[in-house]
């Protein structure tokens, strides 16, 4: 079923409170599995509070464009090899269960990784950053002023050893979130590697 029929189906029965976008495409807010909405399209729901559907194109982060979110979907598909195998040992709360996100959008800029719990930001820096230093550094300098811890890795670094890449991140979050703030590590092995 589409997700436009879903919002007239549940609109119908009173379940669902807000109106479609000019496109017509919504995500689920709530904690819906895909079992209850086949349920519900079935007519065997229990559903005892209703759930809202928003426009996919509403804005996630204060000053990001669409245009800047199509970029980093863009980007996400097509990470370089020393972003991917970064990617790889921070996915999936891997690194002290901390949840990190690729190729994030935080304003006009897009960060290769972002964790939101620490605003840490993580930079992999190719061939190109070497002609676009002062960018980087400007760029640097205005995430810092709002906050953000920002780390930067050449291409290099990542791919010729992996291990110090994730200690040194795992030593900047444990510097900013010692033990007793309530994040201790869940493991001694960073990266489960």
């Amino acid at each position: 079923m589409s997700s436009k029929r879903l919002w007239r189906s549940l609109n119908l029965s009173g379940v669902a409170e807000s109106k479609p976008s000019r496109t017509g495409r919504f995500r689920l807010l709530s904690k819906l599995s895909q079992q209850e909405i086949v349920n519900f399209e079935l007519g065997n729901s229990q559903l005892s509070k209703p759930f809202y559907l928003m426009p996919k194109d509403s804005p996630r982060i204060r000053g990001t464009t669409q245009k800047t979110e199509e970029a980093a979907r863009r980007l996400r598909r097509n990470l370089t090899h020393a972003e991917a195998l970064l990617w790889s040992a921070l996915r999936r709360r891997q690194l002290v269960g901390l949840k990190f996100r690729s190729q994030h959008p935080i304003g006009r800029f897009i960060v290769d990784f972002y964790c939101p719990s620490c605003k840490l930001v993580i930079e992999v820096d190719g061939d190109i950053h070497t002609q676009q230093q002062a960018y980087d550094d400007a760029r640097t300098k205005q995430l810092q002023s709002f906050g953000y811890q920002v780390l930067r890795f050449t291409n290099e670094e990542v791919l010729s050893d992996l291990q110090t890449v994730l200690d040194c991140i795992l030593q900047t979050v444990q510097a900013s979130f010692p033990p007793e703030l309530g994040m201790p590590p869940k493991s001694t092995n960073p990266g489960g590697l």
